[in-house]
């Protein structure tokens, strides 16, 4: 009997040696898996069908070439965040300090509506403290579902590509939901995650 107790207890040792071997930190010079976000393509490619694209977002960032958004810089050396877009509105508990990158989202007269990246904070600042962002043009990490959200307000049977090289055929229905990633004066960039690209959709066909 005391041999058999003498046996179970050696192999009782044996699994868990293992198992801590299993959940010990890595030595130094060994490999570590890292998350690395998947990037969004820069040619659109069209999906065959168009359901809610809010409910098809990936887990954790995605990478987002920085000229498919607004990027911009604190130039000042602080920068107070309002939660509207006027001096009437109160402060939020957020105060920027210079160099912060944020992605413009929204204006407002000489007010931008910004989320701050990284920590995702949203509010409005002042145009005068916000510069161009000096970034190398490198993708940017992004929890997409912090980005604001569009509204198709018509069927869409014509969009434009990333580049607006070419008009596209799609068939999107009243109602469809999207991120925007930017905009300008006639259209949105809307994020793809189905086929993990971006297209423009005139701003007539949203809001």
């Amino acid at each position: 009997m005391a041999h058999n107790s003498s046996l179970r207890w050696s192999a009782c040792c044996l699994v868990l040696a293992l198992f801590s071997a299993c959940i010990s930190e890595p030595k130094v010079g060994e490999a570590v898996l890292a998350y690395v976000p998947i990037q969004v393509r820069t040619k659109t490619v069209i999906p065959k069908e168009f359901p809610n694209q809010i409910g098809l977002e990936p887990q954790g960032d995605v990478a987002v070439p920085a000229a498919m958004l607004e990027l911009l810089e604190v130039a000042h050396r602080r920068a107070e965040v309002r939660i509207g877009p006027g001096s009437q509105y109160e402060l939020s508990d957020a105060v920027l300090a210079q160099g912060t990158r944020v992605i413009e989202t929204g204006s407002y007269g000489v007010w931008r509506k910004i989320l701050v990246l990284g920590t995702w904070q949203e509010g409005w600042v002042h145009n005068q403290v916000l510069g161009g962002s000096p970034g190398n043009g490198a993708a940017v990490r992004v929890a997409m579902q912090h980005l604001p959200t569009v509204l198709v307000v018509h069927p869409v049977m014509v969009a434009r590509s990333y580049d607006k090289a070419e008009p596209l055929a799609v068939t999107i229905s009243r109602g469809s939901q999207f991120r925007e990633l930017r905009r300008d004066e006639s259209a949105s960039l809307v994020w793809l995650p189905q086929t993990n690209s971006a297209l423009w959709l005139s701003r007539k066909d949203v809001r």
